[in-house]
């Protein structure tokens, strides 16, 4: 059978912009043929609407706690309608749903797909409820399990998934366009920033786990030892001067002269295009997607070994123990040390890791040639 035929329906727990979300939009974006239909458990999110624009059948259940087994009737009677030859779920909550219901529709070729290496909210959270039914799921519901990270498949592992279900397919970039489209966007004249001053990006909501605190740390050890004009900025959601807790840590610090807090941007390219070095300081990952971004627009890296961080940035950039504000501090002393032509080499080392191991059109045939085998 050739892929053309193949009539392929993601379920997603939500179309918000997340790094699922994402990436299955920047999938589905760039497959070479097949049909290919969105169904979001909840809303359509701010990624639903764009897709609906591009031409795509987009389906939003508006699923909560309350109305959760009409919607899941509703699930089942709209497969049964579509008829899908694959399904493909994204998240835990669409994995043990999407993946259920489509099995009870007699789908045979199922397949989940897992981010995560630590359980969002922990154990005994509703989230660790859903993973704990996927678990003994995996037994039976999906043909394959992907894992975007190779820690997210030994986590996974040890968690107790079906192991030999379990493979991996990494996150995947549209690597021609990135530096075309950005070109001249940047946030140092709205922000006042001098050509002079070096800058250092955290990207990542508010979250104990992205490690917002572990680089304050740092930066109160490190500028002492620096001989040059320094700042960082940070966008997320939650990164902004609403934010006290992290307004509280920045004042205790004495730091706040070089803290610039962004919220959350829709402008992520010029955002890029500002920095010098992106700093990953997460206290756990999958595969994070900021990373593999920024080396995408020529940016080095300086990231905790955390998730499949280190694999990613591996020799164009500078890793330190997760967590451990001193090697954080040292690592970015030591970047911030080189001469501006060093890093833009490893910026451009950089930008050819990415391109050469994680181009999307070589991740789409990666899924194109997993759903074939399944109708072999």
């Amino acid at each position: 059978m050739r892929f053309s035929s193949l009539k392929v329906v993601h379920i997603i727990s939500s179309l918000n912009s997340g790094g699922a979300e994402k990436m299955l939009t920047r999938l589905i974006n760039n497959f070479s043929s097949g049909e290919h239909i969105v169904i979001s458990l909840t809303t359509l999110g701010t990624l639903g609407p764009e897709l609906c624009k591009k031409g795509f059948e987009v389906h939003a259940l508006d699923m909560d706690i309350l109305n959760f087994f009409i919607k899941s009737v509703s699930l089942f009677r709209l497969l049964k309608f579509l008829k899908p030859d694959v399904v493909q779920t994204w998240m835990y909550h669409a994995d043990f749903l999407g993946g259920l219901v489509a099995r009870l529709c007699r789908v045979k070729a199922v397949y989940w797909n897992v981010r995560n290496t630590r359980i969002p909210q922990g154990i005994f959270s509703r989230t660790g409820t859903v993973i704990f039914l996927c678990i003994l799921t995996s037994y039976f519901v999906p043909k394959k399990i992907i894992c975007c990270a190779h820690s997210g498949r030994k986590f996974h592992a040890k968690l107790g998934y079906r192991s030999d279900r379990l493979t991996v397919i990494p996150n995947g970039y549209e690597v021609g366009d990135a530096l075309k489209a950005s070109k001249g966007l940047s946030l140092r004249s709205v922000l006042n920033i001098p050509s002079s001053t070096f800058v250092i990006g955290i990207i990542g909501r508010y979250d104990f786990l992205k490690g917002h605190d572990v680089l304050i740390d740092a930066v109160e050890k490190l500028l002492p030892e620096l001989k040059c004009s320094v700042t960082f900025l940070c966008a997320g959601r939650g990164v902004d001067e609403n934010n006290h807790e992290l307004l509280s840590l920045i004042k205790r610090a004495n730091v706040e002269n070089v803290f610039t807090l962004l919220g959350e941007r829709s402008d992520i390219p010029a955002v890029l295009n500002t920095l010098d070095v992106l700093c990953l300081p997460s206290r756990a990952e999958g595969f994070p997607n900021v990373v593999a971004e920024a080396m995408l627009y020529q940016i080095p890296c300086v990231v905790a070994d955390v998730g499949d961080a280190s694999l990613i940035v591996s020799e164009t950039g500078y890793i330190f123990k997760a967590g451990d504000s001193n090697s954080l501090a040292k690592k970015l002393k030591m970047i911030v040390a080189l001469s501006k032509q060093k890093r833009k080499a490893l910026g451009k080392v950089a930008r050819s890791q990415i391109v050469q191991r994680y181009d999307i059109s070589d991740i789409c045939e990666k899924y194109e040639n997993l759903y074939l085998s399944s109708k072999e």
